[in-house]
Order: C-alpha cells, then structure tokens, then sequence
C-alpha cells in the first residue's frame, strides 16, 4: 500500500463474467483474480482446496443467515477470510458493505494487510479499488471492505451485506451480537463466525457453543462446520490429527505439529487449539450428537389415543419450561408437547394456567396413562392436574433417581430402542446437557449459564416412566403426588 493521495480507480466493471454460481463462482474468481501473498505457494495463484469449497458452500450457497466454522488453528482461514472478502466486494453489486471483525487492532490490520496484498498483485483488482491503510474502497460500485476490532462500538450503525467475525470463541457476546444486528438490512447479506473451540472461561461469555449447539440441533439459520479429533483419542495419535486438520501435510506440516505436543504445550490447551476439542470445564457430554441425530424420525407423531406419559420440567422465569410427551411402549417415541421460554425477557414468567391447560388439552385427545414432575416450583399443577382426574406422579431430580434414568435414557438411544420427531428445541437442549458426578450419582448439569437444558431432564423423565409402564420393568407400587401428600 503506497503511503499518500490515491489515483483516481478505473469504475468500469472487471473484465470477467461467469455464469457460475456460489462455490463454483468463488472459486473461479479466486483463480482469475486472486494471488497467494505469501507462505507455500506465493505468487501463484489462489486455488482453494476442495475441504475449502465445501466449507464455503453454506456461506455460499445455502439459505441460513448464520455460517458456523469450527476449525483448529493453521488451517490458512487468514488467507481464505480474505479471499472471501474480495469476492463479495466485487461481486455483490452497488454498495456491498464487508467488515472483518478481528480479535484486536493487530488482528485486524493483518487481515487487511492481507487482502490488500492480494489486490496489489492482480493488475486487474488494482485498478478498480483504492487500499487504505483502514479499508479497501471499490468506487465504481461504492463498495468498501474494513476490518475492526472486536469492539461493539466499532461495529454499531453498520449496514454490512457481509460479516465475518474472526475468532469468534473469544468474541464477546454483545460485539457479536451488534455485528449479526448489523446485517439483515439487505436480501443475501450473512454473517461467517469463524474460531477455534473456546477455553472454558469463555463459554459464557462467548457465543461461539451456543452457535455450536444450534448448528448440532438442526437449527436452520445456522450453518455449522466442525473439525474435530475424535472424543477420548491420544494427544500424539496422528491419525486423530488427520481428522482435526484438513491442511496436515499440505501447508500444516506433521512435524510442526509434533513439536507442539505436552508437555511443550498443556494437554488441554493442545487439544482445544490443535485438535478442535471441547474442553469441558466440569462434566462430559451426555448424548453424542451423531446417535441423537440416527434416533430421529423427523415428521412422525404420536397417533391420538395413544397411551402416553407426559413429563414436566419447569421453572418460573430463567430457564425454560418443557412438556414431553413419549408413547408408551417397548420402543417410547418422544415428542415436544408443549413450550414456554421468555428467551432473555426478565420480567418473563411462565403462566401455570397455560401449563395446566396445555395438559388437559392433550388429555383429551391422548390416553395419558401419567403425568410425571419434580413439584419444586409446581406443587399447585400437580395437585390441579390430579382433581382433575389425571394419574400424576412425583419425579425427584435427585441423583439416586436421575443417574438411573439417565443411564437407561442414553443405552435406549445408542441402541436404536428409542425415537423423537427431531424438534431442533429440544436437539439443543439435548445435545447442550452434560454428565456432572454430584457424588452420589450422576445428574444433568448446563455447560454454560446461557445454556438451557429442560428439555433434556423432561425427555428423561418421559422415557423412563413411559419405557417402565410399557412393559420395561417389572411393576412396583408407585405412589401419587396428592396420597403422599396427604399422609
């Protein structure tokens, strides 16, 4: 970038046209226009990888607002953000707008410093835009690319077609949030989340895991790319390695790797950086993802009339508060029955009407053989429910209940003797629920204060007493919420 007053650009459009669309359009631009600026492969010309294009091709191609990517470090993502960039500021049209938002000043000023590097060696890219020191303007469309810090003042006010949030583990949540208001305002604008897996004092304050459990659930304004070594691998197992770093033995050299192995580095930070692992800050995952995912049955329901369980896991403002229905049966299907979240709104609380409502709604139109709670908080619903004719029933969240169920709930998953019809609420809640040792057995715990997972405890609790009624367990006396009472 030369230092001083900027020629005047050429606004005639680039001499370029493709009908090509998303990945395959990327990618013969990249070709035409764009030049490696530096590291293996310099002055040639920018080629992306194929594991590149299909990560790009959500980003690209697909319809949710929000792409995810969760990728270790040294996979080139500073020369991929900027090729990315270039592309959508040349090729959006009048007034694309891009921001990079970087961990830092330095950050920022590299990623520029990058793209601007790439515009300088292309005689055509040159001419048509003008490098600053703090942007990249294209004045034949009014288009400029800025990279800032990771500031929410730096990013209010924007209206971005496209932003990029760099190291988005460590991004606070309301910078993120500002960029991801900051967009929207245009048809096609998006936003590309890009980080490796935050450090545990992070996971609140980042919104990187929720993105990941969304993405996980099925949620579909988000776009989630993940690479990660396998759960449980050896830190040197350099098959593990493969699979975490798709440019090993490309541009990420196996040997630099080894280099980086504990006790050089700490184990957990190794395997968070290097490897794309989750390092939990106190339990395990629950329910692995891919065996919740092979349990669903998307659009199958539970025919009415069908004896049931309803199960209730509720509170009175913060959390969520969740209805399950499963079927009672050999093989219980389960299945969102009912929903109450105030998402953040704090003068939100649940109505217990509705929730009673909701119960004598399905009643109706199901055989509810149960209805199943711990009564914390919903003492008077369990006495309303059971006037009301309903067999009602009392769930205690303790461990001696819970690590039994809990243990039941997971072997019916793996092994394919347990269904649900894929509700991307409860996939989150799910996928979000870890495994916590309270001592005296084990429980469900949150990973993070924003995490919410009610709708796990109440899927619990739905396939236990369904599984047991249908015919899982030889049957024991179980005594009603109302008769212990009123002993």
């Amino acid at each position: 970038m030369k230092a001083g007053p900027k020629a005047a650009a050429d606004e005639s459009p680039l001499p370029w046209s493709s009908r090509s669309t998303g990945v395959d359009h990327f990618r013969l631009f990249s070709k035409r226009f764009l030049v490696v600026p530096r590291g293996k492969g310099a002055k040639s010309a920018f080629r992306p990888r194929d594991w590149q294009l299909d990560m790009c091709r959500g980003l690209l191609e697909g319809s949710a607002h929000t792409s995810v990517w969760v990728v270790p470090r040294g996979c080139g993502k500073s020369g991929l953000v900027a090729a990315l960039a270039l592309h959508h500021l040349f090729t959006f049209g009048e007034g694309a707008r891009v921001m990079v938002v970087a961990q830092n000043d330095r950050s920022a000023s590299r990623l520029l410093k990058t793209a601007g590097r790439m515009v300088e060696l292309n005689e055509d890219l040159a001419s048509r835009c003008q490098v600053f020191k703090d942007k990249i303007r294209v004045p034949g469309t009014d288009s400029e690319f800025v990279a800032v810090a990771s500031e929410q003042s730096a990013v209010e006010g924007e209206d971005l077609t496209l932003a990029i949030v760099d190291e988005v583990g460590f991004t606070e949540r309301d910078v993120f949030e500002a960029t991801v208001l900051s967009t929207g305002k245009r048809p096609g604008s998006k936003v590309l989340a890009i980080g490796t897996p935050s450090t545990p004092k992070m996971r609140d304050r980042s919104p990187l895991w929720d993105l990941v459990v969304a993405g996980r659930a099925g949620d579909p304004t988000v776009n989630l790319v993940e690479y990660g070594a396998p759960d449980g691998c050896a830190v040197d197992d350099e098959d593990a390695w493969a699979v975490a770093n798709p440019a090993l033995d490309d541009w990420l050299g196996r040997d630099e790797v080894r280099a980086m192995l504990p006790p050089k580095t700490r184990e957990a930070e190794f395997r968070r950086a290097r490897l794309g692992q989750w390092v939990a800050q106190s339990g395990e995952s629950f329910m692995p993802a891919e065996a919740w995912r092979e349990a669903a049955r998307p659009g199958v329901v539970i025919p009415e009339r069908s004896p049931v369980v309803l199960a209730l896991d509720g509170s009175q403002r913060w959390d969520a508060t969740v209805l399950v229905m499963a079927s009672v049966s050999p093989k219980p299907h389960v299945e969102v029955a009912g929903w109450w979240f105030g998402d953040g709104d704090p003068d939100y609380e649940v109505s217990h009407a509705a929730v009673e409502a909701r119960v004598m709604e399905i009643a109706a139109r199901y055989r509810v053989r149960e209805v199943t709670a711990d009564p914390f908080l919903w003492q008077r619903t369990l006495q309303v429910l059971e006037d009301e004719g309903l067999r009602v029933t009392k769930f205690s969240q303790s461990a001696g209940r819970m690590s039994p169920a809990l243990a039941e709930f997971r072997a019916a998953v793996l092994d394919g003797k347990a269904t649900h019809t894929d509700d991307h609420r409860l996939n989150g809640h799910m996928i979000a629920a870890q495994l916590i040792d309270s001592g005296r057995g084990m429980k469900l715990g949150k990973p993070s204060k924003t995490q919410h997972i009610d709708g796990a405890v109440a899927a619990v609790m739905a396939y236990n007493r369904a599984w047991w009624l249908g015919g899982g367990r030889n049957k024991k006396k179980t005594m009603s919420y109302k008769r212990k009472a009123r002993k």
